[in-house]
C-alpha cells in the first residue's frame, strides 16, 4: 500500500532532524589486531581501526573503492543531498560537532565551484556591457557587472560572505546557536555559498529556478536559527 502524503512529510521532517542512525557493527569485545588492547565498539579506542577489519574481502575492496572517491560514509554526494534538502539542519550538526558524516565544507565549495566553472565554459559565458561611452557616475557599476560575469564562482561566493557580520547581528539572540561565534559564522557561509553555486547551476540551465535563492536563505536560516516563520 502506497503512503499517504501526509505520512510520506512526516518521515521526510524526521530524516531532515535525524538523517543518519548509528549502531554497533558487532557486539561484544573486540581485540585490536594492531595494538592488541580489547575494546567494546566499533573502532579501536588507540588506532582507530574498524572492528570488522579482517581478512580481505570483496566487500572491504569495494569499501576502500569508494573511499577513494569519496563515496563513503562521508561522501561528498551525500553530503551534497543534504544541503539541498536539509540546509539548516546539517550546518547547525557540523558547527555542533557532529562532523563525523559531512564531507569537508571547504573541499565541497572548491569541487561544487570547479563544477560550476566548468558548466559555465560548456554553456557559455554571460555577455559582459561596453563601458568606455558611459556616464562617470555608473561606471563603477558597469565594472563590478562586468567582473562578476567573467568571474562568477567568486562573484558567488564574495557575496555570500558578506552576509557573516549580518548574520552574526541579526541572528546573535536567536533560539538555537545564541551569540554564534565568526569562525562558526565562516563556516555558515561557505555552506552557504556551496549551495548558492549549486542554485546557479540550476539558473544557468533555466532562469525559472532564480527563485531558490530567496527560498534557500530562508530554509536554511529558519532551521539553523530556530526562529518562526516570520521571525526568519
Amino acid at each position: 500500500m502506497a503512503l499517504k502524503p501526509k505520512e510520506l512529510y512526516r518521515r521526510f521532517r524526521a530524516w531532515q532532524k535525524e538523517p543518519v542512525s548509528f549502531r554497533i557493527k558487532k557486539a561484544g569485545v573486540h581485540r585490536c589486531p594492531n595494538f592488541g588492547n580489547e575494546f567494546e565498539g566499533n573502532y579501536c579506542p588507540v588506532c582507530r581501526q574498524d572492528a570488522g577489519d579482517g581478512r580481505v574481502t570483496w566487500k572491504w575492496v569495494y569499501e576502500c573503492v569508494m573511499t577513494v572517491w569519496g563515496m563513503d560514509s562521508r561522501s561528498m554526494p551525500h553530503t551534497l543531498l543534504q544541503l539541498i534538502f536539509r540546509p539548516g539542519y546539517l550546518i547547525s550538526d557540523y558547527i555542533n560537532g557532529r562532523r563525523q558524516v559531512s564531507y569537508t565544507p571547504f573541499n565541497m565549495l572548491f569541487i561544487v565551484a570547479l563544477v560550476y566553472v566548468i558548466i559555465r565554459q560548456l554553456l557559455g559565458a554571460e555577455p559582459t556591457t561596453d563601458v568606455e561611452d558611459t556616464n562617470q557616475s555608473i561606471k563603477i557599476i558597469l565594472y563590478a557587472r562586468n567582473w562578476m560575469a567573467e568571474h562568477p564562482g567568486w562573484a558567488m561566493m564574495a557575496m555570500t560572505m558578506i552576509m557573516i557580520l549580518p548574520t552574526l547581528l541579526l541572528f546573535r539572540f536567536a533560539p538555537r546557536h545564541t551569540r554564534h561565534t565568526l569562525p562558526e559564522a565562516i563556516i555558515i557561509q561557505v555552506y552557504m555559498s556551496t549551495l548558492m553555486l549549486i542554485v546557479a547551476i540550476a539558473v544557468r540551465i533555466t532562469p525559472l529556478f532564480v527563485w531558490l535563492i530567496p527560498f534557500y536563505y530562508y530554509a536554511a536560516y529558519r532551521q539553523l536559527f530556530g526562529y518562526s516563520r516570520w521571525g526568519t
